[in-house]
């Protein structure tokens, strides 16, 4: 967010981790880019948000299992 707000990056991406007490960890994508008035100040950011959730969990799954598969082919 902030080299998009120094004109580094034309749009900003985060991942959030979510956690809570009545469910499993939730994954969000947010993508925005914020509105700048004449003096360079943001006023205002547009964004979207995306559950990534099962994406984020394959790719630890797939990390797991790769890892599995370096330590049997060394054994």
């Amino acid at each position: 967010m902030a080299s998009h707000l120094q004109v580094e990056a034309d749009v900003f991406q985060v991942e959030i981790r979510l956690d809570s007490e009545s469910a499993d960890e939730v994954w969000l994508l947010l993508n925005g880019k914020a509105q700048i008035n004449p003096s360079g100040e943001p006023t205002r950011a547009i964004r979207a948000v995306a559950g990534i959730t099962a994406l984020k969990l394959a790719e630890r799954q797939i990390a797991i299992t790769m890892q599995s598969a370096q330590s049997a082919n060394c054994a």
